[in-house]
């Protein structure tokens, strides 16, 4: 496949995963890289009720959460 870089399947298409915004570091990074990864519906949110539909919830950080 000339031209398409490889990609595995991470994710189905109608998966919805939403990247918890909680206004510090830089999600924009992470929101490319689900998607770089094979997500498409990558939804940058605080909204409760939007993470709670979605399919895969990500909360980016460096693991160490008071």
């Amino acid at each position: 496949m000339r031209g398409r870089p490889y990609r595995p399947k991470v994710f189905s298409e109608v998966t919805r995963v939403a990247l918890i915004d909680y206004e510090s570091g830089n999600v924009r990074s992470v929101q490319r890289a689900l998607e770089a990864a094979g997500a498409e519906h990558v939804v940058l949110t605080a909204d409760p009720d939007v993470i709670a539909a979605a399919d895969r919830i990500v909360l980016p950080g460096q693991g160490a959460y008071g």
